[in-house]
């Protein structure tokens, strides 16, 4: 139920760009820590008018853009591999403006 690393991707009409924090994440931490989800875990949000996010879902598995992570400097299917096999992680370190 605890976040190990994790990486948000806001769409902007045909683009996307990586966060990892906001509002947004904010809340979907606190969502996968309250349904103690375990794993890769895609949490999806809808902000309002007003830019308040909202949960839509919470997915049990990864997203179609899981690989995309990598780019941000987190390989979130790494770590879950190597985590679950008893092996060092991969280093994490975030790249802002992708």
């Amino acid at each position: 139920g605890r976040a190990i690393a994790f990486v948000a991707r806001r769409k902007t009409g045909v683009h996307q760009i990586f966060e990892n924090d906001g509002a947004a994440v904010e809340l979907a931490l606190k969502a996968a820590e309250h349904f103690q989800c375990d794993g890769i875990v895609n949490v999806q949000t809808k902000d309002d008018a007003q830019g308040i996010p909202h949960l839509l879902e919470i997915n049990p598995r990864y997203s179609g853009g899981v690989g995309y992570t990598r780019e941000a400097g987190v390989n979130l299917a790494g770590i879950f591999a190597t985590r679950r096999l008893n092996l060092p992680e991969p280093a994490t370190v975030w790249r802002p403006d992708v």
